[in-house]
């Protein structure tokens, strides 16, 4: 009934279109519910998301929801295509969370506490670390400073 040419085009045509749906999923706030806390996103200047290898988003209200989810091992780290963060200062914008720079400073509470602020590029992390004080990180610096004050057991 089909020829292989037209059995390994659909195939490649499928493949083709789940491999492209592997992208960010925008955020609705306030309707959108976290899933590290199952709070409901109100704040575009704190949202982040995971993207997984099938293309499923799963959306936080804050960084750190999404750090403690990924430290939790809520997911496999190997099974993670995508992470973004929200730039404090360009609300409800997405930026890639691997490459921005995060400040932990007690003058810029963040929803869940950990007064963590993302920023995509590292000039505009140092200049709110100048006015503001605290810590600047990296992607895998925030990591692991995630790592060593997480208890190992869900919320």
């Amino acid at each position: 009934m089909f020829n292989k040419l037209t059995v390994v085009a659909f195939t490649f045509s499928v493949l083709f279109v789940i491999s492209c749906s592997v992208k960010e999923d925008p955020i609705n706030y306030g309707h959108d519910e976290c899933d590290y806390c199952q709070m409901t996103i109100v704040d575009n200047k704190y949202g982040a998301e995971i993207v997984n290898k099938q293309g499923k988003a799963f959306k936080f209200d804050a960084a750190e929801c999404m750090l403690r989810y990924i430290i939790h091992g809520e997911i496999s780290e190997p099974d993670i295509a995508l992470t973004f963060v929200t730039d404090l200062t360009k609300p409800g914008k997405f930026v890639d969370a691997q490459k921005s720079f995060y400040l932990i400073s007690d003058k810029l509470p963040s929803p869940m506490g950990a007064y963590l602020s993302s920023f995509e590029d590292k000039k505009t992390a140092s200049e709110y670390h100048d006015k503001h004080g605290g810590e600047l990180y990296s992607w895998n610096e925030l990591k692991n400073y995630f790592k060593s004050i997480t208890k190992t057991h869900h919320h």
